[in-house]
């Protein structure tokens, strides 16, 4: 594609360069005029206010109709062609889930059934940039119907990886069907990227596993799914609960909050009065305190887990108490 279009241009600057000397030595007149003579003669403009007077000016119009309107025809269906040609390719390797994709700090979803659909659905509801590695390709149309990027490619396969800038994301999730591709993809991932490495797991035999390759944090659906039954047919509201605030679809939900140097040393009342989220838990260190009193003063590195409405949460990332 680059050489021809170095061709196109060369054979347009030769043929401005012919007649533009020509005109201006065979009719006696400026570099000027007789490059405007040049374009209008090759573009068949016509001239109307002037035109060459000498036969030899004649020949040069003559020549320049006849090579330079097939050269002009040529460059404008060339670059036309290939500005058409780049549209239509990176389209299609869009549509195929063959384009590599260029941003930043997003989040890598490999894999993909009903885990990572409900997974890609909620970072992209939230407004994260999502990229699903789709290893079948059979996915690609349903991916982006939810707002997501498709990479189409063997998850094991550090190019796949790369197509979907993986080097590049805040959040690897990694949710293959098959736990040992994906201890094998958590390899992979810490090896290529520094970006946080979450794995679900569906055998319980298989975490610490998956934690031994590195995951910074590994979900066991099948634990989790369980234990979720079983609320539901004994604690129907818990289970609810557990249910509504796992997504921010039903208004509320449930966030991860850095303590802002600002907020040191306040309390949760006083929190939770300014906002309007209430604080269900601190992890402080290794440390998670499960459900702190009111007057717990917030230190500084502690995370605070949060229970509000959009609104609520975004008072409480933003809060500057006075």
């Amino acid at each position: 594609m680059k050489w021809r279009v170095l061709r196109v241009l060369l054979m347009l600057i030769v043929i401005f360069l012919f007649g533009t000397f020509s005109f201006s030595k065979t009719e006696s007149i400026s570099f000027f005029d007789a490059a405007y003579w040049t374009v209008i003669t090759c573009t068949t403009v016509g001239y109307g206010d002037i035109t060459p007077q000498t036969p030899l000016g004649k020949l040069v119009s003559i020549i320049l109709v006849t090579c330079g309107l097939g050269i002009y025809g040529y460059a404008a269906a060339s670059l036309g062609g290939l500005l058409i040609e780049g549209r239509v390719k990176s389209t299609l390797e869009e549509v195929f889930g063959l384009k590599k994709y260029e941003k930043r700090r997003h989040v890598v979803i490999i894999g993909w059934n009903p885990i990572a659909e409900e997974a890609a659905n909620e970072l992209t509801a939230n407004g994260y940039d999502v990229v699903v590695v789709d290893e079948s390709g059979e996915h690609v149309h349903e991916i982006r119907e939810r707002g997501a990027v498709a990479v189409k490619g063997d998850a094991l396969r550090e190019t796949t990886l790369r197509n979907a800038n993986a080097q590049d994301a805040a959040h690897v999730l990694i949710a293959l069907n098959d736990d040992s591709r994906a201890v094998m993809a958590t390899l992979l991932c810490k090896r290529l990227t520094s970006a946080r490495v979450v794995a679900c797991i569906n055998s319980r035999e298989h975490v610490e596993l998956a934690r031994h390759a590195g995951a910074d944090e590994v979900v066991s659906a099948a634990t989790f799914g369980g234990r979720l039954l079983a609320s539901a047919a004994f604690e129907p509201s818990v289970a609810k609960f557990l249910n509504d605030v796992s997504t921010a679809a039903f208004g509320y939900d449930v966030a991860e909050l850095s303590a802002a140097d600002a907020v040191i040393g306040k309390t949760l009342a006083a929190f939770k009065e300014a906002t309007g989220a209430l604080v269900l838990a601190i992890r402080r260190g290794d440390e998670l305190l499960m459900n702190p009193p009111l007057d717990t003063k917030i230190e500084k590195g502690d995370i605070l887990v949060a229970l509000g409405s959009r609104e609520e949460l975004e008072r409480a990332r933003t809060w500057q108490p006075p």
